[in-house]
Order: C-alpha cells, then sequence, then structure tokens
C-alpha cells in the first residue's frame, strides 16, 4: 500500500522499542449525533515488513473511545526488527488502513490511511 499524500501521519515518531497507545480521531468525518460502530484495521505492506504490530488482547486490543468519536490502538514492532536498519536516521513511515462504519441508518462508511513514523531515539 503506498501511501497517499493526504494521509494523517502520527507523531511524534516513536522508537521501535515503545510499545505505546495511539488515538485515531474521526470527529471531522463524523456528523454531531453520529459514532463509530464498528472498524477494521490492516497494516500496509510496508508495516508488516517492518515487524508492526496492532496489539488484539486484553486491555491492549483496539477500541472504540470519547463517546463513539475515536479509536485507541496499541503499536509495537517486533523484537526481532527493533533492530533493523530500516529505522536508522529519519526512519520509516508506516501505513494503517482505518475503515469505519457509522451508527447512522443507512450506515455511512469511511476509509482512511494513517501512518505512524518509526525512528531509532
Amino acid at each position: 500500500m503506498s501511501i497517499p499524500p493526504n494521509t494523517t501521519i502520527f507523531g511524534p515518531q516513536a522508537d521501535p522499542r515503545d510499545f505505546t497507545n495511539w488515538r485515531i480521531r474521526a470527529t471531522s468525518l463524523l456528523e454531531a449525533d453520529e459514532w463509530i460502530d464498528t472498524f477494521e484495521l490492516v497494516l500496509g505492506a510496508e508495516a508488516v515488513a517492518a515487524g508492526l504490530i496492532i496489539s488484539d488482547t486484553g486491555p491492549r486490543a483496539p477500541s472504540i473511545i470519547d463517546d463513539g468519536k475515536a479509536l485507541l490502538i496499541w503499536l509495537s514492532v517486533t523484537e526481532s526488527m527493533q533492530l533493523d536498519p530500516i529505522f536508522d536516521g529519519a526512519g520509516v513511515t508506516l501505513p494503517i488502513e482505518v475503515t469505519i462504519d457509522t451508527n447512522s441508518i443507512p450506515a455511512r462508511t469511511f476509509q482512511r490511511t494513517i501512518a505512524v513514523r518509526f525512528a531509532q531515539q
């Protein structure tokens, strides 16, 4: 998946050894009385190759937060990739495709690509 030019790049950049949460706000897409009903997250090919992991268990599983206006995800890089040279210097930008369905009837669906930067700190 190439990264579209209007992709939201989350920052500040993370170190590949970090295991931290990221908030994906959808307020600009939603009407006042609308919220996220369901969602899907798909790692881009670059993210998979770099060892990016979206935690999917326990309290770190992706969740809908802020009264349905945002998603909370926890990201990490697999241990075997944490010292890979792709994270040297400016690091690498890794894409995640986010699809949300809203509670409206009929439901509205939005698909956006977001990205996170990982670089050795």
